[in-house]
C-alpha cells in the first residue's frame, strides 16, 4: 500500500505541475514567445528530443516539472540579462521582455489559470462518478448515497475537543437516538440541564466506530447548551455530466473562498499575536495525506488532487519573488514607473526569493518529520 501511495503522490505533484507549467508554455508559443526547454521532471536529463528552438526534455526526479522561457528573469526560469546599451545582445522578437505588458501578464498568469482549471476538471469528474460533499442546495437530478452528518469544525478547548471528536468524524448515534440530519443532534440537546453528559457515537475513517461520554456547556458564541461543534450534512453526490460541470465551477470557487479566508486569518493572527489553527504542510506532510486519501479510494484521490491545484494556485500568485505573483508584481512596478525594472536587480531579487523559498520548504519539511515521529 506505501508504494502505491508513494506512486500516486509522485503522480499528483507530477500532474500539478506539469499543467501548471503547460500554462505558461502555450500561452508563451500562442504570443511567439521563445521557450528555450519543456522539462518532464527536474534534471539531471534522461533525455531530450528539439524542435524548432524548443527542446524537449525527460529527466530523472520525476516530481514535476518547468518551463524555460526566453527572457524570464530570475528563479529556475532565469536568462542571463541583457545588460543596457549592450548592441551585440539586442533583444530579439521572440523575446519575453519585448512583448507587450498585457502579453507578459497573460503568460505569466497562464500557469495559475491552468490549475484552476485543472480542479474544476476534477470536481467535475469526481461528481460524475459520485463524490463526497455537502448535500444541502442539489439540483433535482442529484443522486446521494450515505448520507451523514459531518463534523465540520470543532470548538478548540470546547467539550467536545477534550473528549477527541475530530474534524470528519460522522455522528451516527447520540444516546442510542440515530442521527439522520443536523437538526436530529440539536434536538438530542434540547431540554438538557447543565452538568447532563450524553453518549456520542462516533464514525471515523474506514468505519472505525468510537463512544464518548460529552458534557455540554454553555457557549459564549450561541449563549446555548452545545458540546462546541459544528456539522454538515453529507453524502456521496452524482450528478449528469452537465450538472456536474456547473457543481465543478461552483466547488473550486467555494474552496477558493475558503482556503483565502484560512489565509487572511493567518497573516491577522500574526500581527494581532494570536495563534492560528490553520495548517500548512511540506511535502512530507502532502505525502501523508496523499497516503490517507489512497486508502480511502479513487475519488478521494481525485478530490484531494483538486485542492491541492487549488492550493498551488493560490501560493503561485503571492506577489513574492521567484514566485508567478512576484513578476507579476515588477510588471505593475513597471506599469507604475513607466519603464522595466532593471533586469539585473530584478533577477538578484528573484534568486534571493528562490532561496527564501528553499529555506522555507526546509523549515516545513523539518516540522513534518517532528509531525510524523
Amino acid at each position: 500500500m506505501i508504494v502505491v501511495s508513494i506512486l500516486v503522490f509522485i503522480t499528483i505533484l507530477g500532474l500539478l505541475v506539469i499543467v501548471h507549467e503547460l500554462g505558461h508554455f502555450v500561452a508563451a508559443r500562442f504570443f511567439k514567445v521563445g521557450v528555450d526547454e519543456f522539462g518532464v521532471g527536474f534534471p539531471p536529463r534522461i533525455t531530450g528530443i528539439k524542435k524548432g528552438k524548443t527542446l524537449y526534455s525527460l529527466n530523472w526526479i520525476p516530481v514535476g516539472g518547468f518551463v524555460k522561457i526566453k527572457g524570464v528573469i530570475g528563479g529556475d526560469q532565469m536568462d542571463t540579462p541583457v545588460p543596457a546599451g549592450d548592441e551585440k545582445n539586442k533583444k530579439s522578437s521572440d523575446d519575453f521582455s519585448s512583448h507587450p505588458m498585457w502579453q507578459r501578464f497573460i503568460i505569466l498568469f497562464a500557469g495559475i489559470f491552468m490549475n484552476i482549471v485543472l480542479a474544476v476538471f476534477l470536481f467535475s469528474v469526481g461528481f460524475m462518478i459520485g463524490m463526497p460533499s455537502s448535500i444541502s442546495d442539489l439540483p433535482s437530478n442529484a443522486t446521494v448515497t450515505n448520507p451523514e452528518v459531518l463534523v465540520v469544525e470543532v470548538q478548540e478547548n470546547g467539550p467536545a475537543s477534550h473528549q477527541g471528536i475530530k474534524i470528519g468524524d460522522a455522528i451516527t448515534k447520540v444516546n442510542d437516538i440515530e442521527i439522520n440530519h443536523s437538526t436530529d443532534f440539536t434536538n438530542s440537546l434540547l431540554g438538557l440541564e447543565s452538568g447532563t453528559s450524553v453518549d456520542i457515537e462516533i464514525s471515523r475513517g474506514n468505519d472505525e466506530i468510537f463512544q464518548y461520554s460529552v458534557t455540554p456547556e454553555i457557549l459564549e458564541e450561541t449563549d446555548t447548551l452545545g458540546v462546541g461543534v459544528f456539522l454538515a450534512e453529507t453524502g456521496i453526490v452524482r450528478l449528469p455530466w452537465y450538472s456536474a460541470i456547473w457543481h465543478g465551477v461552483i466547488q473550486t470557487y467555494e474552496m477558493i473562498r475558503m482556503i483565502l479566508y484560512a489565509i487572511i486569518n493567518l497573516v491577522v493572527g500574526l500581527f494581532d499575536g494570536e495563534a492560528s489553527n490553520v495548517a500548512i504542510a511540506g511535502p512530507l506532510g502532502i505525502a501523508s495525506l496523499t497516503h490517507e486519501a489512497t486508502q480511502l479510494g479513487i475519488v478521494y484521490i481525485i478530490q484531494f488532487a483538486a485542492l491541492l491545484s487549488i492550493n498551488l494556485a493560490i501560493f503561485n500568485l503571492f506577489p513574492f519573488p521567484a514566485l508567478d505573483g512576484g513578476r507579476i508584481l515588477f510588471l505593475l512596478f513597471e506599469f507604475v514607473l513607466r519603464k522595466p525594472i532593471n533586469p539585473k536587480i530584478e533577477a538578484v531579487v528573484h534568486n534571493l526569493g528562490f532561496i527564501l523559498l528553499l529555506t522555507l520548504l526546509m523549515v516545513v519539511t523539518l516540522k513534518d518529520l517532528l509531525d510524523l515521529f
